[in-house]
């Protein structure tokens, strides 16, 4: 399934991508109009969240697939049946999963204090909101007829956090930047000690999980 999820995927890449250009483009001329130095980095990032929008909504919802998905409605509450999958049984299927429901939500994550700085400029607001829309989607994937799955939530949460973390990381050190604060024009509310805490995140769900599947599958090929 994960294949034909790709596959699909890919294939429709430039459909998503138009899709999102002649949604974006009403957008562009009334900005253009109510503000003539809207910078193209600003734009771009716009247009690139839609993007990412609608590519979601093909991965996740299968507008397109290759071949036919069974429907099943079915719930998987058990939290740990992926990771047990993927690290303990050696399923590296699902240690591919793992990583793509990781990254599929690092975009947005990282793009959320870019689009909208007023509304998404703190841990609590974005981690709010990428796990409203996860839920969401899981819920909505048992009510199409596939597997709602508990870990999923779990992994699409991690990408999103990890994605503002690298955006903090970013921020922290470049808001004096002119260049930087032009396109990023929110102030973020953070914590104390965000630094450490996004280094954190980043380290817990992307750097080890690439870690521990490069040495995982290294191992099994010998």
């Amino acid at each position: 399934m994960i294949n034909d999820h790709l596959n699909s995927a890919v294939v429709m890449l430039p459909a998503a991508m138009l899709a999102a250009a002649l949604v974006y483009l009403p957008i562009f001329f009334i900005r253009r109009k109510r503000n003539p130095v809207f910078l193209l980095a600003r734009h771009a990032a716009d247009y690139i969240f839609l993007g990412c929008c609608a590519m979601l909504s093909q991965v996740v919802f299968g507008w397109a697939t290759v071949s036919p998905v069974p429907k099943e409605h079915f719930v998987n509450l058990d939290l740990f049946k992926t990771f047990r999958e993927a690290y303990y049984e050696g399923n590296k299927i699902s240690s591919i999963q793992i990583m793509l429901n990781i990254l599929m939500f690092l975009p947005f994550g990282f793009l959320l204090p870019v689009v909208f700085p007023k509304k998404m400029n703190s841990f609590s607001r974005i981690c709010a909101v990428v796990l409203t829309v996860t839920v969401m989607i899981e819920a909505m994937q048992y009510f199409i007829g596939r597997v709602a799955d508990v870990s999923d939530v779990v992994t699409n949460f991690a990408g999103g956090l990890c994605g503002f973390s690298i955006y903090v990381m970013l921020y922290m050190r470049y808001k004096d930047e002119p260049s930087f604060s032009r396109i990023c024009t929110g102030r973020l509310r953070l914590p104390v000690l965000s630094g450490p805490l996004s280094i954190g995140i980043i380290t817990i769900t992307l750097v080890a999980p690439i870690a521990v599947n490069t040495v995982l599958f290294a191992l099994r090929g010998k």
